[in-house]
């Protein structure tokens, strides 16, 4: 079980984890930037882990970090995006590390959380998966023009 798990664990390389934390948090799209070892990382997790139950995508990053994080910056700022927070004030475990990252970038040590979170809520706007509550509102008024204006004409009376 779990001991058994955590020798393995030792010698994992990056497919390995990647393809364990897509099982574990059942991850139904990975994107994987091109640069570095994404291309590598994408072939291998086809060739070795071919039955992983999410779509794989790779793409080239556009820009540097600070620019990325600039194109979605208004999402955070108008309140589209939603940190748990505790009654009393503190956030959970997983959350942490994101919140310290974002707050301290792009002078912190890291910033490799921001460059997903980024890259999360650009895929998405993209997929129109996240919408600003203005975009909802007119997708929505276009729907309902479109079924009261629309009439169908029958081949009988009615």
């Amino acid at each position: 079980g779990l001991a058994y798990r955590q020798r393995r664990q030792e010698n994992w390389g990056l497919v390995q984890w990647v393809a364990d934390s897509v099982r574990r948090y059942k991850v139904d799209y990975l994107g994987i930037e091109t640069q570095a070892a994404g291309h590598s990382l994408e072939q291998e997790l086809r060739r070795v882990h071919s039955d992983l139950p999410c779509s794989i995508e790779t793409q080239p990053a556009k820009g540097d970090k600070w620019a990325r994080l600039y194109a979605v910056s208004g999402l955070i700022s108008s309140g589209q995006v939603y940190v748990p927070t505790y009654e009393d004030g503190t956030h959970p475990t997983w959350a942490e590390p994101l919140i310290t990252e974002l707050v301290m970038f792009p002078r912190g040590e890291h910033d490799e959380a921001v460059d997903i979170f980024s890259g999360a809520l650009k895929h998405l706007r993209e997929t129109a998966i996240f919408e600003r509550r203005e975009e909802f509102d007119r997708g929505e008024e276009r729907a309902m023009a479109y079924q009261t204006n629309r009439r169908v004409a029958l081949p009988y009376d009615v």
